[in-house]
């Protein structure tokens, strides 16, 4: 026995169909064609069974004579008076609405477009992942844009008072496509929409990642196999901007480190000093991994190309030596930034702060020191620093 199945697709466009045949057309010999209609009032007395009146016959006996014989009056239904019409959503705060997915079957069925209290007409792009929709679609951009709530929208097109008046229900409300402007605000902003559509445009990717059951030691959790860009070598005032920059970098991360630790911004583990056995510490870690890149660089060459070899330890070393500059400048008894705050009194007036009273000074600053020295060296044994490479 054969099937018949109607699509939603067959359904729209024999729709689409019947309001194009009420537009009155001229064919090639100038003559006006289109379908006529009028909607009949008759049967002036009542049915035999009132409440379950009579289905209608498709006998020629029943369409052509006896609704005309029982005819009492009739209007004749102008293409004015016709209009697509569609379910009809209204924008509700706290609704999760359906982003619409060209993948949908049921696309039809579900909130994908939303009409509100202005009567525009705004199609849901993106829902934020299921999330409810707090903020209200506006305005009548011709892109998709997104709201705070993390919704993206679509504006299609409003519904005019007049087309309110003669289609909107509770259940379902007007739609249609232009081809030219009638001159009213609702027709020009949908016409612009129409104009800057472009069919097939992609407004949002769906991603949803599988892991993979099974994969090679290469790939990861999701089948990609990690690349690494190598760099040319570069120039020798290339190195030299580079090394400068970072060297500035670095000397303004120590000394805003206490504003940074004041503020909250950085832990007291983060910004913690290290002595002897810390800087040992760290040292053996960058070694291993350095010579580990090494290696894997000397292994024969397979698909995946190996990472580029790391400098973790001639960082290290350079890190220290700027470390090292940087404290040695700040105006702190025994270091060289204390013996400069002595000199400035002398540039500027002529004359030396006493030798006994600076030796005194750089000797309490020198004790201080050592004794700062000694907690630090204690709190590596207590508290040992360890950090992860990258």
């Amino acid at each position: 026995m054969p099937y018949i199945y109607a699509t939603k697709e067959l359904s729209i466009n024999n729709a689409k169909a019947f309001v194009h045949s009420m537009n009155a057309e001229e064919d090639s010999r100038n003559v006006k064609r289109s379908t006529i209609l009028y909607m009949v009032v008759g049967k002036s007395k009542e049915w035999a069974d009132e409440p379950t009146p009579i289905n209608p016959v498709d006998t020629d006996q029943y369409l052509r004579y006896d609704i005309f014989r029982n005819a009492i009056g009739a209007k004749k239904i102008q293409s004015s008076g016709c209009s697509h019409i569609i379910t009809r959503y209204d924008w509700t705060s706290g609704t999760v609405y359906s982003m619409y997915r060209d993948t949908d079957e049921d696309v039809y069925d579900r909130a994908t477009w939303v009409m509100t209290d202005e009567y525009n007409v705004y199609k849901c792009i993106y829902n934020n992942k299921g999330g409810t929709s707090t903020i209200k679609p506006s305005g009548f951009s011709t892109t998709s844009f997104t709201t705070s709530d993390g919704y993206t929208w679509k504006y299609l097109y409003s519904v005019s008072l007049g087309e309110a008046d003669k289609f909107l229900t509770p259940s379902h409300m007007p739609v249609k496509t232009i081809t030219t402007g009638t001159g009213s605000i609702e027709s020009d902003r949908q016409l612009a929409v129409q104009n800057a559509a472009v069919n097939g445009a992609i407004e949002i990717v769906e991603t949803v990642a599988v892991p993979l059951s099974s994969r090679s030691a290469e790939e990861g959790a999701l089948g990609f196999v990690p690349s690494y860009e190598r760099k040319e070598s570069s120039s020798f005032f290339e190195i030299l901007s580079f090394g400068t920059q970072t060297t500035f970098l670095h000397a303004q991360e120590i000394l805003l480190m206490p504003a940074r630790m004041l503020r909250g911004s950085l832990s007291p583990e983060e910004g913690r000093f290290i002595g002897f056995r810390g800087i040992y510490n760290i040292f053996q870690q960058t070694v291993d991994a350095d010579v580990e890149s090494r290696e894997e660089e000397t292994k024969p060459s397979t698909e995946t190309p190996a990472p580029p070899p790391t400098y973790y330890t001639l960082n290290l070393i350079a890190s220290l030596t700027i470390t090292l500059g940087v404290f040695n400048l700040l105006p702190f008894p025994a270091l060289d930034g204390g013996r400069i705050f002595f000199i400035i009194p002398e540039l500027l007036f002529k004359k030396r702060v006493p030798a006994e009273f600076e030796n005194i000074v750089h000797g309490v600053g020198m004790m201080l020191l050592l004794g700062f020295m000694l907690y630090i060296n204690v709190m590596d044994f207590v508290n040992p620093v360890d950090i992860l490479l990258p």
